[in-house]
């Protein structure tokens, strides 16, 4: 198979994870008071208070480690995990089946994938994206230490109001992908990130 140029290669590698996006829903729509988003485009959906109020407050007790996968997390008790091998990577979706809350996943190779992500990076590979409140974000020390981007975008399978975190490990992109308003629930899976080899 010919080797694919790198942003050809992430640009499939978002489309693929957009798709997998479509698989499952992560917003709760409540019969509850909403909770107000100013200035989001979230702010026409309703989020129980108690949804978006609890997140970061959530005990990680469950671990995600599969073979196949050089990482682990973990996630909260109540959450669920499906695992979607594509031909270009994996998608894992983290997901509270009763609430509809949750991230979701990609892990794929790049042909040449940068030292870290930066900016720069992600507005190349998606040019039509707002990219704001970005965040340089790492774990590890020495040679380990990973770095990556926390930001948020108007990716349109969420509803125009992201939260993405990608980094690179090894040629491989990591991108973990949520609602806006559901940040701290990404920062928290990112939180117990661990490479495993």
């Amino acid at each position: 198979m010919p080797e694919v140029a790198n942003k050809k290669t992430l640009i499939l590698f978002v489309g693929i994870a957009l798709v997998g996006s479509a698989i499952v829903t992560l917003v709760s729509f409540s019969k509850k008071e909403p909770t107000s988003l100013d200035n989001d485009p979230l702010a026409g959906l309703s989020f129980e208070t108690e949804d978006i109020g609890q997140i970061a407050a959530y005990d990680y007790t469950e671990k995600f480690a599969q073979s196949g996968y050089d990482f682990s997390f973990r996630y909260p008790s109540g959450f669920e995990i499906m695992t979607i091998p594509e031909d270009y990577g994996d998608i894992v979706v983290v997901q509270n089946v009763a609430t509809q809350i949750g991230v979701q996943i990609f892990a794929g190779p790049l042909d040449e994938p940068p030292e870290k992500i930066t900016r720069r990076f992600i507005k190349d590979a998606l040019p039509e994206s707002i990219i704001r409140n970005t965040k340089e974000v790492s774990f590890g020390e020495g040679d380990s230490r990973i770095e990556g981007l926390l930001f948020d975008s108007d990716n349109p399978n969420f509803q125009n109001g992201s939260s993405e975190l990608w980094f690179v490990r090894k040629g491989m992109i990591y991108q973990l992908t949520t609602y806006r308003a559901l940040r701290p629930l990404l920062e928290g899976v990112f939180a117990t990130w661990q490479f495993v080899r």
